[in-house]
């Protein structure tokens, strides 16, 4: 028997659409799971993981750890996304 699965992939348009609704509109996060059609797991878990939770400090950053994608960041020495944060180890290279 297969598993019926909704989940869907967190891209930089439902990131940037997520710190909107989130930051800017300051919806809570059970109002955010419906809009955007995602579990409140899920929405918790990405504005953790971006570090949202003061919410008038976050904005979209292009990351400098080597895939320049727009993410949400709490705060200006916040540079890689989470995804190049845990291939680079947390460290960045210099020029």
């Amino acid at each position: 028997m297969s598993k019926i699965s909704n989940w869907k992939e967190w891209d930089g348009r439902a990131d940037a659409e997520l710190a909107a609704l989130y930051v800017e509109q300051r919806l809570d996060r059970d109002a955010l799971a419906a809009m955007m059609g995602r579990s409140l797991s899920s929405i918790s878990n990405r504005v953790s993981r971006f570090k949202m939770t003061e919410r008038e400090k976050v904005q979209m950053r292009r990351c400098l750890g080597g895939c320049e994608r727009l993410f949400p960041s709490s705060w200006i020495g916040h540079r890689q996304c989470p995804a190049c944060y845990a291939s680079n180890a947390g460290l960045m290279e210099c020029a």
